[in-house]
């Protein structure tokens, strides 16, 4: 991508930065990536070495980000399967990755629900053992938009209120139990944002 900056001083890298790759594996010429982007032509031309080795990289990303997304909609459709209600309720890649961290979903479905609430924070964990403050949560569950878009002062109860909801669909998955409905998992999200109405506002310092 910076690669194709030094030619096109005008594209905007960051935004367009998705785009690149996929544009240039297609195109036949850097005057056409130009094109395409609707930018102006370069002035320095790359030699006919340069522009294959530009555009054999590219399709080198374009075709890995394929793979990428072809085993995420595999991982989706096994969590889906394996683990039913707690990929409706935190996403079947979230579920994945817990089993994942748990070592397995037996593991993970004996974890008390405190555990499970800050696995993924193996750094933080490390802090707290050095005399730092115990973390609120872990990766998974703060990508969750109900933890990770709440006020810093309530996600630790949103993130323990969904740890237990989540220890109790793992329970479910694993010892066979009846999947939970689209209602009910949209219940427990309607429940987790009626605790941030409640703590509108930072408590009070002592």
């Amino acid at each position: 991508i910076e690669w194709i900056g030094l030619f096109l001083s005008e594209l905007d890298l960051d935004k367009m930065r998705r785009e690149i790759p996929e544009i240039v594996s297609s195109s036949s010429s850097i005057n056409e990536v130009a094109e395409r982007f609707e930018v102006p032509e370069t002035l320095h031309q790359p030699s006919e070495d340069e522009w294959r080795v530009v555009k054999s990289q590219a399709q080198s990303v374009v075709d890995i980000a394929d793979r990428l997304s072809n085993h995420e909609n595999a991982i989706r459709v096994l969590a889906n399967d394996y683990l039913p209600s707690l990929s409706a309720l935190i996403g079947p890649i979230g579920a994945a990755k817990l089993v994942v961290l748990a070592g397995g979903r037996e593991r993970l479905a004996r974890m008390p629900s405190g555990s499970l609430q800050v696995l993924g924070a193996n750094a933080a964990m490390s802090a707290h053992r050095r005399g730092a403050p115990p973390p609120k949560h872990g990766a998974i569950l703060f990508s969750m938009p109900a933890v990770s878009r709440s006020p810093r002062w309530v996600r630790g109860k949103v993130a323990r209120y969904l740890a237990g909801k989540a220890s109790i669909a793992v329970r479910i998955d694993h010892f066979n139990g009846e999947p939970w409905t689209k209602e009910e998992v949209s219940k427990i999200h309607k429940e987790a944002e009626s605790i941030k109405d409640r703590f509108p506002k930072p408590p009070k310092r002592k």
